[in-house]
């Protein structure tokens, strides 16, 4: 599906992403053959793919020590996790003081259609859309502001 390469272009204007994120050592987990590009981001100095043939993602801290990346980077594989909260919780404890978590999942209203299981991919073992976790979290009626929901998934 090549999700990182699609959204290059807009990461790449990201100040957050391209000076303070994508800096130092790096780890791509779920990357297949579309792995981060080190030649995008100069502050990058390594990037290590992780995929399936290298062991359950879920579980990444099994393979790969903790606190040894400045940054752990993922797009579109923890909708594949059977538990997405332990996988979180792993991948980032793999990210060295001061580092940063940046993955991307497809939001169920604008890639699956409101509709799960999803019929475009197996695969996919959990659904997320920004607006339900906001109304969940804050017991709103899933109205909300964009600044604020930008605040609440950077804290997240």
């Amino acid at each position: 599906m090549r999700e990182t390469a699609k959204a290059k272009r807009r990461r790449k204007r990201s100040y957050l992403l391209k000076e303070r994120a994508f800096v130092g050592k790096g780890i791509d987990i779920g990357c297949g053959n579309d792995i981060l590009r080190k030649r995008w981001f100069k502050g990058i100095t390594s990037i290590e793919p992780f995929d399936i043939q290298d062991g359950d993602a879920q579980y990444i801290n099994k393979y790969r020590d903790e606190g040894s990346y400045d940054f752990v980077y993922s797009s579109n594989c923890l909708e594949d996790m059977s538990d997405p909260v332990v996988a979180l919780k792993n991948w980032f404890a793999l990210v060295k003081e001061g580092g940063y978590l940046v993955f991307t999942v497809p939001d169920e209203d604008l890639y699956e259609q409101g509709v799960f299981p999803s019929k475009f991919n197996p695969d996919h073992k959990r659904t997320f859309t920004a607006k339900m976790e906001f109304a969940r979290r804050h017991r709103t009626s899933g109205e909300y502001d964009e600044g604020i929901m930008r605040i609440f998934v950077e804290k997240f």
